[in-house]
């Protein structure tokens, strides 16, 4: 938004604060404890600027439900209540834009962060049973692995892993499906691990302490 000369405010949104390749008008550090009437607060306090200077786009983050469904699970009765305080935090930022007169003027769009499902600790899938981690850099671990050998010996890791667990597919980079539109970037490792739905992709010392 910012390079086509939209001006942006971000409010509470992971990562906002790095300058890749620059920060947008108005940011702030990421605050988990931020409160959602602050939040609102601030997003208010923009959009009553002379409209000269006043952002089109803005961002706004609620974490509540993030953080209770990792903690607690999707259909746990913690992460119901923080569905209904994020529907109160966006009925409240509703009603406010109302109030100044911009109901016709700003839309609203919502998205989520991801889906979840239920894990358990009987359901991993434990890479170091299946090959030596000191021998690969693990990205990024579960439910979806990205997996770079150290040597440069793609085709080794991708032997060694292919088939040997039931709830883990295997895929290299250029074979990944293409509806996920997930194969084209150079930032994908070349090797990319899917657990089956609800397991879990982790080491025999991280599943002890869970």
């Amino acid at each position: 938004a910012e390079r086509q000369g939209v001006r942006a405010g971000i409010v509470s949104w992971p990562g906002s604060e790095a300058a890749i390749p620059n920060r947008p008008t108005w940011w702030q550090r990421y605050d988990h404890d931020e409160t959602p009437d602050r939040k609102i607060a601030k997003v208010l306090r923009w959009l009553e600027l002379p409209r000269d200077s006043a952002p089109g786009f803005i961002a706004i983050y609620f974490h509540d439900t993030d953080s209770d469904g990792h903690s607690y699970g999707p259909a746990a009765p913690e992460t119901n209540r923080a569905i209904a305080r994020v529907d109160q935090a966006f009925g409240t930022l509703e009603d406010a834009v109302a109030r100044i007169g911009l109901r016709d003027s700003v839309v609203f769009v919502v998205v989520s962060d991801h889906g979840m499902t239920p894990s358990s600790v009987d359901r991993t899938i434990l890479l170091d049973q299946l090959i030596d981690t000191t021998t690969i850099d693990v990205i990024d671990w579960t439910p979806v692995g990205m997996v770079a050998p150290r040597d440069g010996d793609a085709e080794r890791v991708y032997r060694t892993l292919a088939g040997k667990h039931p709830h883990l597919q295997v895929y290299r980079r250029e074979e990944l499906p293409a509806r996920w539109h997930f194969r084209n970037n150079v930032r994908i490792p070349p090797i990319v691990l899917v657990a089956d739905e609800g397991w879990n992709i982790t080491t025999t010392a991280a599943a002890a302490r869970w």
